[in-house]
């Protein structure tokens, strides 16, 4: 994946190559590109002044590609923290459905790691929401029932 992005990678076009290109650079291993300088460029980037929906979709996506980082670098919490507000405008960056359920697997995921209480409770919260939204959905028993594992443990 890692191979198509790279040529783009100071495009900046949208929220949403910004995602998949942090996804892909993120997950590259080795990575061979400054991660903390491509978010620069991609902030700078998201403040361009244009009209209302596409500042959205450029905050949204900037703190997606703020959360990847986070989340690679084994920082849960504030994956949370970023992604928590936003999870309701993922619709604002564009792609298909199942491009966006990423960033909502990316929060569910974050919640799991991270060692704060508060988070378990909101991973519970969010899959409850996700089992009533997709009843067949063989990834989300998985989490709930690693949740339920974990909490047992506890």
């Amino acid at each position: 994946m890692w191979g198509h992005w790279k040529p783009h990678l100071h495009d900046h076009l949208t929220a949403f190559n910004d995602t998949h290109i942090a996804m892909a650079l993120l997950g590259a291993s080795p990575v061979d590109v400054d991660i903390d300088t491509w978010l620069e460029a991609a902030s700078a980037f998201a403040l361009h002044g244009r009209g209302s929906h596409q500042q959205l979709a450029d905050t949204t996506g900037q703190r997606i590609v703020t959360a990847v980082a986070k989340f690679k670098k084994g920082d849960y919490e504030s994956t949370v923290q970023l992604l928590l507000p936003v999870r309701n405008d993922v619709d604002s960056i564009g792609g298909s459905h199942a491009q966006r359920d990423i960033v909502h697997q990316l929060l569910i995921q974050a919640c799991l790691r991270s060692g704060e209480p508060q988070h378990s409770r909101l991973a519970h919260y969010l899959l409850n929401q996700r089992l009533a939204e997709r009843p067949t959905s063989h990834l989300t028993k998985r989490l709930i029932e690693r949740l339920q594992t974990r909490a047992a443990s506890e």
